[in-house]
């Protein structure tokens, strides 16, 4: 057994604290009335041997504070069988007693360093993050025994954590806390999320979710009540960068086929000429008609090359929302939708969807999608119709807003939170870890470190 001066001194070494002493009190654990044996249940033992242990009890004005604490091994007289007398003031048959975790559990909220602890009170990284994570699991229960039953609208959203590992991260819509965090994004993890919450899934109404293939047949697979709504950034931020960027890129292409066109003709023109000059049969009047032909065509090319240029430069009213636009602004668009069939049904297209987010009218909202899809699924442009034809068979997602009015803007929000997190802690190798800090601070504390 460690003297109290080997305390002192190893103590010092290892933190290089300036601790003038090492506080060591004797406590005995007394026989109480309610020790029984705990194999048979029975009072009827001997003590068998007498033992002697050091237990940290936190720090104290400075000084780390040691409990030498006396306890005893009994021996049952019914089953023959040893057994060791409780020591309570314990935290689970460590080194330091319920008093010191309960002080590491209060620095550790207010910095969140976990290493700094360890060599505060000389434990190891190991039971610092031990102690954390039981603090915090017991509080994410807690707090979920208490809202289970009022949970009615989720969030779902997947983040990349790590190297090219997904996770994805089931959140309460109205309290923004997390609910469930599992490994993946496939049709299992909406399995797992509903084996998880039981008979509480009965009680949700809507999902508000990204166009997933996999979440949308989980959901309707192992939530078949639940109403699916499409998150309104994702289906503007789907259309603006697979369809509306590759439109621009369409009309622009469609403007130089034009130019080369004309750029073909005049060097057609000038090989006839060339030609003609040399069995000498041209006239001054063919002369004159030719040149006259190259200028038009050279005009027209810098006519088609202004359009090009007045198309890139005003390309980002198209990703604009109408009633945000200045005066200026909406005649430019104007012309820009005028130049182009393409621009014109795919700017129709965003238009009216943000149109129809806006509306409360379930059936209006839906027969409203339904006449916009019929009516171009069937376009010559591949962009409009490819868009419409992936879309239709989602109108009911689509209309779902106007049901409830909820979106994935918050989910966004914390994933960069989640990220901001992880590059803070310089990476996690406990990935599950990390992912009841990221429950915890971001739904119950809503602090992010």
């Amino acid at each position: 057994m460690l003297i109290k001066n080997d305390i002192e001194n190893n103590f010092d070494v290892k933190n290089n604290q300036n601790y003038n002493k090492v506080e060591i009190k004797d406590i005995t654990i007394e026989i109480d009335d309610k020790c029984v044996c705990k194999h048979c249940g029975e009072r009827n033992f001997h003590i068998h041997n007498r033992y002697t242990t050091l237990i940290k009890n936190g720090i104290k004005d400075g000084k780390i504070e040691y409990l030498r604490v006396h306890y005893c091994r009994f021996k049952c007289n019914n089953c023959n069988k040893c057994f060791i007398q409780n020591v309570d003031m314990r935290y689970k048959n460590t080194s330091i007693t319920e008093f010191c975790k309960n002080q590491i559990i209060a620095d550790f909220l207010n910095d969140r360093v976990m290493n700094k602890y360890a060599k505060k009170y000389d434990i190891s990284n190991t039971l610092v993050k031990k102690i954390v994570c039981d603090f915090m699991k017991k509080q994410i229960e807690k707090n979920y025994e208490q809202l289970k039953n009022k949970i009615t609208i989720i969030s779902i959203d997947e983040k990349k954590i790590g190297k090219n590992t997904f996770y994805t991260i089931f959140r309460n819509y109205h309290t923004k806390t997390i609910i469930y965090i599992i490994k993946g994004r496939d049709m299992e993890t909406i399995k797992k999320f509903a084996c998880f919450f039981g008979k509480n899934a009965e009680n949700i109404q809507a999902v508000s979710i990204d166009k997933s293939i996999s979440f949308i047949s989980g959901i309707e697979k192992y939530l078949p009540n639940v109403k699916i709504v499409f998150d309104h950034f994702h289906v503007i931020a789907n259309l603006t960068s697979k369809y509306m960027k590759k439109s621009v890129k369409n009309a622009i292409n469609r403007k130089k086929g034009i130019i080369k066109h004309y750029m073909d003709n005049n060097k057609d023109i000038k090989k006839n000429e060339k030609n003609k000059d040399n069995s000498n049969n041209n006239t001054i009047e063919q002369i004159a008609e030719n040149t006259k032909k190259i200028k038009d065509n050279q005009l027209k090319i810098k006519e088609y090359n202004k359009i090009i240029k007045f198309i890139r430069e005003n390309e980002v009213l198209l990703y604009k929302n109408k009633f945000k636009l200045k005066d200026n602004e909406k005649q430019k668009l104007e012309i820009l939708l005028n130049l182009d069939d393409e621009l014109k049904e795919i700017y129709e297209i965003r238009s009216k969807i943000t149109d129809l987010y806006r509306s409360n009218d379930y059936d209006y909202v839906k027969k409203e999608y339904t006449n916009l899809f019929e009516k171009l699924q069937y376009s010559k442009h591949k962009a409009v119709n490819s868009f419409c034809k992936n879309n239709i068979k989602y109108i009911e997602f689509l209309a779902n807003h106007a049901l409830y009015d909820i979106s994935n803007a918050a989910m966004e929000s914390l994933n960069r939170n989640i990220k901001m997190m992880y590059n803070r802690g310089r990476g996690y190798k406990d990935i599950n870890f990390f992912c009841i800090l990221i429950t915890y601070f971001t739904g119950i504390n809503k602090k992010v470190s």
